[in-house]
């Protein structure tokens, strides 16, 4: 038996997301976010970006699968999951806000996090059931973070994950590794095939280690952009002003 190259997507974004939160707290520690704290649940794009994903994230987590049997039960799954994720966020931002109020911050960050939480095991999840607990499960981890974890990362580590990718990708993601590896552990102990334990134990290597690399090559970037040799570094506190690292010619004397 093969790793399920669904699994590798999953390592892949488990590791950006441990690499990003590595990299914002070597670059942002110590330093203010001025006006970007706020700056996405402002954006307009947001919200089309975030239905066109939830529409066409099914066939993303199917399109590498070679079982026609496989690919079915993939679309479905992630359907399922995408479904209950949608619905317990929006249930989640309401009951946290005191006047019942819907935060489309929140909206963003774990609608698709079912999605995720079932990309590595979507193809071996037996009943739909299974995908709506994990769906349920990754928006109410993926909410709780957007509204309690800000807090901490902000005034006590003085970080800030500006795109919420810890949010989308890397809590869930971990949620559907820790899934995918017990689905195998389960199929191992039913089949009685070496191969399948086997399989399992790469599988947690491979989750531990894509952890361990987006970690320290977070840290390692971080580092490196701290240093002073990079050409208009400016100050911490303007990092969330364009103005300091983009040209504007409207702006420009005598236009």
């Amino acid at each position: 038996m093969t790793c399920p190259k669904s699994h590798g997507k999953k390592v892949t974004k488990l590791r950006l997301a441990s690499s990003r939160i590595l990299l914002l707290f070597e670059v942002r520690r110590g330093s203010g976010f001025g006006v970007g704290v706020l700056a996405l649940a402002n954006d307009p794009l947001r919200p089309p970006g975030t239905l066109f994903l939830w529409m066409f994230w099914p066939s993303f987590n199917s399109s590498l699968l070679n079982s026609p049997n496989e690919r079915k039960k993939a679309v479905f799954n992630t359907y399922y999951a995408l479904a209950v994720s949608a619905v317990t966020a929006i249930s989640a931002s309401a009951l946290a806000h005191p006047q019942g109020k819907i935060n489309m911050a929140h909206i963003h960050n774990a609608v698709l996090a079912g999605g995720v939480a079932v990309g590595a095991s979507c193809h071996l999840i037996p009943q739909p059931w299974h995908a709506m607990v994990l769906g349920l499960l990754a928006g109410l981890i993926s909410t709780g973070k957007a509204i309690c974890l800000p807090v901490y990362f902000n005034r006590v580590l003085r970080i800030h994950d500006s795109c919420d990718v810890h949010s989308t990708f890397g809590l869930p993601g971990l949620l559907g590794g820790i899934n995918y590896i017990v689905l195998m552990t389960y199929r191992a102990s039913w089949t009685n095939n070496p191969m399948t334990g086997n399989q399992v134990l790469i599988n947690t290597g491979a989750l531990s280690l894509s952890v361990a690399m987006g970690l320290a090559s977070g840290l390692l970037t971080g580092l490196l952009l701290k240093l002073k040799i990079w050409r208009g570094v400016t100050h911490t506190a303007r990092y969330f002003n364009d103005q300091a690292f983009w040209k504007f010619p409207h702006l420009a004397a005598g236009f």
